[in-house]
């Protein structure tokens, strides 16, 4: 491995190229239990509706709910109706998040400087907003407390990355403030405002997408970002402990590498650190992969699969945690 790409093997992404959704399905090994998870609710509606179930990494995700309901137990996540908030959300993990949240039932109101690709999808609303301006998250969380009533659940997603080929004498102050208001003040602004509607009800779910920069392989290319998602996991932590006894749950997830735009794009990490060191991007991308004991990146469902749970009332004693989903990449934590 060359050691352009070498240096950058541990840098990871919280936005880029969607990916479809698979509905998300949970086997408990119960025979004979399917029959008996699948019967009407209080109001006489077949309640496999309100349910998804995890895949099986061998079964393709078009496989059909009525199908695979013979196999194992349905979990309902009980986050129909929920009001979650998700940054970022038109692309890559906060796309894929936005809508499995939109499968699980909850009513979503999606965030990001362009919605496009947010169009159509049943139970989101999108809102056009710039992030990175100091009333932006505010006035996203507002939006679903004027359209809802109140917040149950925030993403913190929005993220990105710009390496520093030129190495730290040429990171200004300006760089790093800017890598600072997209990767950590963002999600700060959106926190202070979804707890602020949280409070009233006791009761809420923050899930902050971070990184493994944070604490994995800080490395010069990405100083910049490493620090604001170190800033944020830290924050997270800490607040972990004010909110618990009000009945707000924070928590972190931390990719490795994923398979979106930031990485794989055309202006990614991959092509990026190809034409600095004159190397084809496809050849990067296999590097970093191959140092992954997985052999692959992760992909924004998976990601948003633990972010789902995470935000959902299974997990309702969790809290101040940070999950890592990098294919064996950290070998301690």
């Amino acid at each position: 491995m060359s050691p352009e790409a070498s240096r950058v093997g541990g840098v990871c992404a919280t936005s880029g190229a969607s990916h479809a959704v698979a509905e998300m399905v949970l086997y408990l090994p119960a025979p004979g239990a399917a029959a008996a998870a699948v019967r009407p609710d209080s109001a006489g509606h077949d309640s496999r509706r309100h349910l998804r179930r995890f895949p099986r990494v061998s079964e393709p995700a078009s496989v059909a709910v009525s199908d695979r309901a013979q196999k194992g137990v349905v979990i309902d996540l009980e986050l129909t109706n929920m009001i979650a908030v998700v940054t970022g959300a038109s692309k890559g993990i906060g796309l894929a998040v936005t809508r499995m949240l939109a499968g699980e039932g909850a009513l979503v109101v999606a965030g990001a400087r362009t919605t496009d690709t947010l169009s159509g999808i049943e139970g989101v609303t999108a809102v056009a907003v710039d992030l990175v301006q100091p009333d932006g998250p505010e006035q996203l969380v507002a939006q679903a407390v004027e359209k809802h009533g109140h917040v149950d659940v925030l993403v913190n997603n929005v993220g990105g990355v710009r390496l520093r080929l030129d190495g730290f004498l040429e990171t200004s102050d300006a760089d790093f403030e800017a890598s600072m208001q997209l990767n950590f003040f963002a999600a700060l602004r959106a926190t202070r405002a979804a707890v602020a509607a949280m409070l009233p009800r006791r009761q809420g779910a923050i899930v902050n997408v971070v990184s493994v920069n944070a604490f994995f392989q800080p490395d010069g290319l990405v100083i910049d970002y490493g620090a604001a998602k170190a800033a944020l996991l830290n924050v997270s932590k800490a607040l972990s402990q004010e909110l618990g006894p009000q009945g707000i749950r924070i928590n972190c997830v931390s990719p490795g590498q994923v398979a979106t735009d930031l990485w794989l794009g055309d202006e990614g990490v991959a092509a990026t650190v190809g034409r600095a060191a004159g190397i084809d991007p496809e050849t990067i991308r296999e590097q970093a992969a191959a140092g992954i004991p997985s052999g692959r990146f992760t992909t924004p469902d998976e990601v948003a699969t633990l972010v789902v749970m995470l935000a959902s009332p299974r997990t309702a004693n969790v809290t101040g945690a940070n999950y890592i989903i990098d294919g064996g990449l950290i070998k301690t934590t």
